[in-house]
Protein backbone atom coordinates (compact mmCIF):
# COMPACT_ATOMS: atom_id res chain seq x y z
CA UNK A 1 0.00 0.00 0.00
CA UNK A 2 1.40 3.46 -0.89
CA UNK A 3 2.03 5.81 1.99
CA UNK A 4 -0.49 8.63 2.41
CA UNK A 5 0.85 12.03 1.47
CA UNK A 6 0.51 15.29 3.35
CA UNK A 7 -1.49 17.63 1.12
CA UNK A 8 -1.69 21.43 1.12
CA UNK A 9 -3.63 23.79 -1.13
CA UNK A 10 -1.89 27.11 -1.79
CA UNK A 11 -3.24 30.31 -3.36
CA UNK A 12 -0.89 32.66 -5.20
CA UNK A 13 -2.73 35.81 -6.29
CA UNK A 14 -1.36 37.91 -9.13
CA UNK A 15 -2.75 40.90 -11.00
CA UNK A 16 -5.68 39.56 -13.00
CA UNK A 17 -5.57 35.93 -11.88
CA UNK A 18 -5.47 33.47 -9.01
CA UNK A 19 -3.18 30.44 -9.19
CA UNK A 20 -3.97 27.44 -6.98
CA UNK A 21 -1.35 24.79 -6.32
CA UNK A 22 -1.65 21.38 -4.70
CA UNK A 23 1.39 20.33 -2.69
CA UNK A 24 2.01 16.71 -1.73
CA UNK A 25 4.80 16.21 0.79
CA UNK A 26 6.02 19.69 -0.10
CA UNK A 27 6.14 19.14 -3.89
CA UNK A 28 3.79 20.97 -6.26
CA UNK A 29 1.84 18.26 -8.11
CA UNK A 30 -1.08 20.16 -9.67
CA UNK A 31 -1.94 23.73 -10.64
CA UNK A 32 -5.21 25.45 -11.50
CA UNK A 33 -5.33 28.95 -13.01
CA UNK A 34 -8.36 31.21 -12.70
CA UNK A 35 -8.20 34.38 -14.83
CA UNK A 36 -10.48 37.21 -13.74
CA UNK A 37 -13.45 38.34 -15.81
CA UNK A 38 -13.14 36.12 -18.89
CA UNK A 39 -15.69 33.32 -18.34
CA UNK A 40 -18.33 32.47 -15.76
CA UNK A 41 -18.20 28.71 -16.34
CA UNK A 42 -16.26 26.28 -14.16
CA UNK A 43 -16.17 22.49 -14.20
CA UNK A 44 -18.79 21.13 -11.81
CA UNK A 45 -21.19 24.08 -11.93
CA UNK A 46 -24.85 23.31 -12.57
CA UNK A 47 -27.21 25.53 -14.56
CA UNK A 48 -30.82 25.77 -15.45
CA UNK A 49 -30.21 26.37 -19.15
CA UNK A 50 -32.28 26.80 -22.30
CA UNK A 51 -31.85 24.87 -25.53
CA UNK A 52 -31.17 27.40 -28.30
CA UNK A 53 -30.49 25.47 -31.50
CA UNK A 54 -29.75 21.89 -32.46
CA UNK A 55 -27.23 20.93 -35.15
CA UNK A 56 -27.65 17.28 -36.24
CA UNK A 57 -24.50 17.51 -38.39
CA UNK A 58 -22.42 18.25 -35.28
CA UNK A 59 -24.47 15.88 -33.08
CA UNK A 60 -24.70 18.76 -30.63
CA UNK A 61 -27.03 21.41 -29.28
CA UNK A 62 -26.17 25.00 -28.39
CA UNK A 63 -27.28 25.81 -24.87
CA UNK A 64 -27.85 29.23 -23.25
CA UNK A 65 -26.39 29.28 -19.72
CA UNK A 66 -26.68 33.04 -19.21
CA UNK A 67 -23.93 35.32 -20.40
CA UNK A 68 -22.43 32.49 -22.45
CA UNK A 69 -23.41 29.70 -24.77
CA UNK A 70 -22.31 26.11 -24.25
CA UNK A 71 -22.37 22.90 -26.27
CA UNK A 72 -24.26 19.75 -25.33
CA UNK A 73 -23.03 16.85 -27.51
CA UNK A 74 -25.04 13.69 -28.10
CA UNK A 75 -24.51 10.37 -29.85
CA UNK A 76 -26.74 8.88 -32.50
CA UNK A 77 -30.37 9.99 -32.61
CA UNK A 78 -31.26 13.33 -31.04
CA UNK A 79 -32.41 12.77 -27.42
CA UNK A 80 -36.06 13.53 -26.64
CA UNK A 81 -35.11 16.21 -24.09
CA UNK A 82 -33.43 18.35 -26.74
CA UNK A 83 -36.22 20.64 -27.91
CA UNK A 84 -35.51 24.21 -28.95
CA UNK A 85 -36.64 26.60 -26.24
CA UNK A 86 -36.88 23.93 -23.55
CA UNK A 87 -35.40 24.55 -20.07
CA UNK A 88 -33.09 21.75 -18.88
CA UNK A 89 -30.58 21.16 -16.09
CA UNK A 90 -26.94 20.76 -17.11
CA UNK A 91 -23.54 20.61 -15.48
CA UNK A 92 -20.26 21.93 -16.86
CA UNK A 93 -17.84 19.17 -17.88
CA UNK A 94 -15.37 21.48 -19.64
CA UNK A 95 -15.10 25.21 -19.04
CA UNK A 96 -14.90 27.70 -21.90
CA UNK A 97 -11.36 28.18 -23.20
CA UNK A 98 -10.28 30.90 -25.64
CA UNK A 99 -12.71 30.58 -28.58
CA UNK A 100 -14.01 27.16 -27.49
CA UNK A 101 -17.39 27.05 -25.80
CA UNK A 102 -18.00 25.24 -22.54
CA UNK A 103 -19.26 21.65 -22.78
CA UNK A 104 -22.22 20.56 -20.67
CA UNK A 105 -23.92 17.33 -19.70
CA UNK A 106 -27.69 16.88 -19.38
CA UNK A 107 -28.75 15.96 -15.83
CA UNK A 108 -32.53 16.42 -15.97
CA UNK A 109 -35.48 18.59 -16.90
CA UNK A 110 -35.91 21.95 -15.17
CA UNK A 111 -38.84 22.68 -12.86
CA UNK A 112 -41.19 25.45 -13.92
CA UNK A 113 -40.42 27.60 -10.85
CA UNK A 114 -36.65 27.78 -11.56
CA UNK A 115 -35.45 30.93 -13.37
CA UNK A 116 -33.86 30.12 -16.72
CA UNK A 117 -31.11 30.62 -17.59
CA UNK A 118 -29.56 30.72 -14.11
CA UNK A 119 -26.73 29.26 -12.07
CA UNK A 120 -28.22 26.81 -9.56
CA UNK A 121 -25.10 25.24 -8.05
CA UNK A 122 -21.81 27.12 -7.95
CA UNK A 123 -18.37 25.91 -6.94
CA UNK A 124 -15.30 27.91 -5.88
CA UNK A 125 -12.44 28.65 -8.25
CA UNK A 126 -10.32 25.91 -6.69
CA UNK A 127 -13.01 23.29 -7.32
CA UNK A 128 -13.00 20.28 -5.02
CA UNK A 129 -9.55 20.88 -3.56
CA UNK A 130 -10.65 22.49 -0.31
CA UNK A 131 -9.93 25.88 1.25
CA UNK A 132 -6.48 27.20 0.23
CA UNK A 133 -3.86 28.99 2.30
CA UNK A 134 -2.04 32.05 1.00
CA UNK A 135 1.30 31.27 -0.60
CA UNK A 136 4.50 32.33 1.15
CA UNK A 137 7.43 33.81 -0.77
CA UNK A 138 8.92 30.39 -1.52
CA UNK A 139 5.61 28.99 -2.78
CA UNK A 140 5.05 32.07 -4.97
CA UNK A 141 8.50 31.78 -6.55
CA UNK A 142 8.07 28.07 -7.27
CA UNK A 143 4.62 28.58 -8.79
CA UNK A 144 5.81 31.42 -11.02
CA UNK A 145 8.79 29.31 -12.16
CA UNK A 146 6.39 26.54 -13.21
CA UNK A 147 4.28 29.02 -15.18
CA UNK A 148 7.38 30.58 -16.77
CA UNK A 149 8.82 27.19 -17.77
CA UNK A 150 5.57 25.77 -19.16
CA UNK A 151 6.27 24.23 -22.53
CA UNK A 152 9.90 23.36 -21.81
CA UNK A 153 11.01 19.97 -23.12
CA UNK A 154 13.77 18.83 -20.75
CA UNK A 155 13.39 18.34 -16.99
CA UNK A 156 16.45 17.38 -14.88
CA UNK A 157 16.33 14.53 -12.38
CA UNK A 158 17.61 15.21 -8.86
CA UNK A 159 20.38 12.60 -8.95
CA UNK A 160 21.45 13.16 -12.54
CA UNK A 161 19.96 12.45 -15.94
CA UNK A 162 16.85 14.04 -17.34
CA UNK A 163 13.36 13.53 -18.74
CA UNK A 164 12.49 14.78 -22.22
CA UNK A 165 8.85 15.50 -23.15
CA UNK A 166 7.70 15.99 -26.74
CA UNK A 167 4.09 16.94 -27.42
CA UNK A 168 2.33 16.40 -30.74
CA UNK A 169 -1.34 16.53 -31.76
CA UNK A 170 -1.53 12.72 -31.67
CA UNK A 171 0.37 11.87 -28.49
CA UNK A 172 3.01 12.83 -25.95
CA UNK A 173 6.34 11.00 -25.81
CA UNK A 174 8.50 10.91 -22.68
CA UNK A 175 12.09 9.73 -22.84
CA UNK A 176 14.49 9.06 -19.95
CA UNK A 177 18.16 9.89 -20.51
CA UNK A 178 20.96 8.91 -18.12
CA UNK A 179 23.01 11.84 -19.45
CA UNK A 180 26.04 12.26 -17.15
CA UNK A 181 24.75 9.74 -14.62
CA UNK A 182 26.96 6.63 -14.53
CA UNK A 183 26.52 3.15 -13.07
CA UNK A 184 29.50 3.29 -10.72
CA UNK A 185 30.02 0.06 -8.83
CA UNK A 186 26.55 -1.37 -9.52
CA UNK A 187 25.67 -3.56 -12.47
CA UNK A 188 23.85 -2.01 -15.41
CA UNK A 189 20.47 -3.63 -14.71
CA UNK A 190 20.34 -2.30 -11.13
CA UNK A 191 21.54 1.10 -12.32
CA UNK A 192 18.82 1.26 -14.98
CA UNK A 193 16.12 0.29 -12.49
CA UNK A 194 17.22 2.92 -9.97
CA UNK A 195 17.18 5.58 -12.68
CA UNK A 196 13.81 4.41 -14.02
CA UNK A 197 12.25 4.43 -10.53
CA UNK A 198 13.30 8.00 -9.86
CA UNK A 199 12.07 9.00 -13.32
CA UNK A 200 8.69 7.23 -12.88
CA UNK A 201 7.86 9.30 -9.78
CA UNK A 202 8.86 12.52 -11.55
CA UNK A 203 7.03 11.61 -14.77
CA UNK A 204 3.80 11.06 -12.84
CA UNK A 205 4.27 14.44 -11.10
CA UNK A 206 4.87 16.21 -14.43
CA UNK A 207 1.81 14.58 -16.02
CA UNK A 208 -0.36 15.86 -13.17
CA UNK A 209 1.41 19.21 -12.91
CA UNK A 210 0.96 20.13 -16.57
CA UNK A 211 -2.32 18.18 -16.90
CA UNK A 212 -1.09 16.08 -19.82
CA UNK A 213 -3.78 13.93 -21.39
CA UNK A 214 -4.47 11.55 -24.25
CA UNK A 215 -1.93 8.90 -25.27
CA UNK A 216 1.35 9.26 -23.38
CA UNK A 217 4.25 6.96 -24.32
CA UNK A 218 7.09 6.50 -21.82
CA UNK A 219 10.40 5.04 -23.06
CA UNK A 220 12.25 3.63 -20.04
CA UNK A 221 16.01 3.09 -19.97
CA UNK A 222 17.00 -0.44 -20.97
CA UNK A 223 14.26 -3.05 -21.20
CA UNK A 224 12.62 -3.44 -17.77
CA UNK A 225 11.07 -6.88 -17.25
CA UNK A 226 9.64 -9.09 -14.50
CA UNK A 227 9.36 -7.55 -11.04
CA UNK A 228 11.25 -4.41 -12.12
CA UNK A 229 8.71 -3.66 -14.84
CA UNK A 230 5.79 -4.35 -12.50
CA UNK A 231 7.23 -1.98 -9.87
CA UNK A 232 7.55 0.85 -12.39
CA UNK A 233 3.93 0.40 -13.50
CA UNK A 234 2.77 0.34 -9.88
CA UNK A 235 4.62 3.61 -9.19
CA UNK A 236 2.81 5.26 -12.11
CA UNK A 237 -0.56 3.75 -11.14
CA UNK A 238 -0.34 4.93 -7.52
CA UNK A 239 1.01 8.39 -8.39
CA UNK A 240 -1.64 8.96 -11.08
CA UNK A 241 -4.55 7.73 -8.96
CA UNK A 242 -6.67 10.90 -8.98
CA UNK A 243 -10.20 11.81 -10.07
CA UNK A 244 -9.02 11.76 -13.70
CA UNK A 245 -9.41 8.36 -15.36
CA UNK A 246 -6.04 6.92 -16.32
CA UNK A 247 -5.21 3.55 -17.92
CA UNK A 248 -1.61 2.30 -17.75
CA UNK A 249 -0.54 -0.70 -19.82
CA UNK A 250 2.25 -3.15 -18.87
CA UNK A 251 5.72 -2.29 -20.14
CA UNK A 252 6.40 -3.87 -23.54
CA UNK A 253 9.45 -5.95 -24.45
CA UNK A 254 10.89 -2.77 -25.96
CA UNK A 255 10.74 -0.89 -22.63
CA UNK A 256 7.69 1.16 -23.65
CA UNK A 257 4.82 1.99 -21.29
CA UNK A 258 1.60 3.40 -22.75
CA UNK A 259 -0.65 5.66 -20.68
CA UNK A 260 -4.11 6.82 -21.70
CA UNK A 261 -5.22 9.72 -19.49
CA UNK A 262 -8.64 11.29 -19.88
CA UNK A 263 -8.82 14.98 -20.69
CA UNK A 264 -10.23 17.17 -17.94
CA UNK A 265 -9.86 20.88 -18.40
CA UNK A 266 -6.88 22.18 -20.36
CA UNK A 267 -3.16 21.67 -19.88
CA UNK A 268 -1.00 24.32 -18.26
CA UNK A 269 0.98 24.52 -21.51
CA UNK A 270 -2.18 25.41 -23.44
CA UNK A 271 -3.11 28.08 -20.89
CA UNK A 272 0.35 29.64 -20.71
CA UNK A 273 0.59 30.09 -24.48
CA UNK A 274 -2.75 31.88 -24.81
CA UNK A 275 -2.96 35.62 -25.45
CA UNK A 276 -4.70 35.98 -22.07
CA UNK A 277 -1.84 34.43 -20.10
CA UNK A 278 0.83 36.27 -22.09
CA UNK A 279 -1.03 39.51 -21.37
CA UNK A 280 -1.25 38.74 -17.64
CA UNK A 281 2.42 37.80 -17.49
CA UNK A 282 3.20 41.12 -19.16
CA UNK A 283 1.13 43.13 -16.67
CA UNK A 284 2.68 41.41 -13.67
CA UNK A 285 6.22 41.89 -15.02
CA UNK A 286 5.39 45.53 -15.76
CA UNK A 287 4.12 46.05 -12.20
CA UNK A 288 7.43 44.82 -10.76
CA UNK A 289 9.41 47.11 -13.06
CA UNK A 290 7.23 50.12 -12.25
CA UNK A 291 7.97 49.71 -8.54
CA UNK A 292 11.64 50.50 -9.20
CA UNK A 293 11.33 52.73 -12.29
CA UNK A 294 11.88 55.96 -10.30
CA UNK A 295 10.15 58.30 -12.72
CA UNK A 296 11.32 56.61 -15.91
CA UNK A 297 8.82 55.97 -18.70
CA UNK A 298 8.88 52.26 -19.45
CA UNK A 299 8.43 51.01 -23.00
CA UNK A 300 6.62 47.70 -23.52
CA UNK A 301 6.47 45.66 -26.69
CA UNK A 302 3.76 43.01 -26.51
CA UNK A 303 2.42 40.24 -28.72
CA UNK A 304 -0.37 41.57 -30.94
CA UNK A 305 -2.96 39.03 -29.81
CA UNK A 306 -2.10 39.60 -26.15
CA UNK A 307 -2.50 43.35 -26.70
CA UNK A 308 -5.92 42.69 -28.19
CA UNK A 309 -6.88 40.72 -25.11
CA UNK A 310 -5.87 43.63 -22.86
CA UNK A 311 -7.91 46.06 -24.93
CA UNK A 312 -11.08 43.97 -24.54
CA UNK A 313 -10.54 42.59 -21.02
CA UNK A 314 -13.31 43.51 -18.59
CA UNK A 315 -10.74 43.81 -15.79
CA UNK A 316 -9.52 47.44 -15.60
CA UNK A 317 -5.80 46.71 -15.34
CA UNK A 318 -4.72 50.26 -16.18
CA UNK A 319 -6.70 51.66 -13.25
CA UNK A 320 -5.31 48.95 -10.99
CA UNK A 321 -1.69 49.84 -11.87
CA UNK A 322 -2.37 53.56 -11.52
CA UNK A 323 -3.95 53.23 -8.08
CA UNK A 324 -1.72 50.52 -6.61
CA UNK A 325 1.69 51.32 -8.11
CA UNK A 326 1.78 54.43 -10.26
CA UNK A 327 4.46 55.17 -12.82
CA UNK A 328 4.34 55.76 -16.55
CA UNK A 329 4.61 53.45 -19.54
CA UNK A 330 3.90 53.14 -23.25
CA UNK A 331 2.67 49.85 -24.71
CA UNK A 332 3.11 48.94 -28.39
CA UNK A 333 1.71 45.79 -30.06
CA UNK A 334 4.33 44.09 -32.23
CA UNK A 335 4.95 40.76 -33.92
CA UNK A 336 6.84 39.11 -31.05
CA UNK A 337 6.13 35.87 -29.20
CA UNK A 338 5.55 37.29 -25.71
CA UNK A 339 6.72 40.71 -24.46
CA UNK A 340 9.72 42.95 -23.84
CA UNK A 341 10.08 45.75 -21.28
CA UNK A 342 12.85 48.32 -21.42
Amino acid sequence: MPESKQKEIILHSRIGENIYAMLEDGKITEIRIAIQNISQTRIGQQYCARVKTIDPRLSAAFIDVGDEQAILPFKGKRPSYLIEGKAILVDITRAAFEEKLAIVNYIGDAKSNVPCPSLINDIPEYGDWGEPQNANADHAERIENIIELAGQKVFPLKNGGNISIERTRALTTIDIDASGRIAGGTNQINFNHKLNKEAAFEIARLIRLYNLSGIIVVDFVGTPYGDSAKELVEILQNALKTNIKCEILPISKFGICEINRARKGVSINEICNTPAQIAINTINALAKRLETAKGQVLEIKINISAYGFLQNWKFDWKKYLEEKIGGRFNMTPTNIEHYEIY
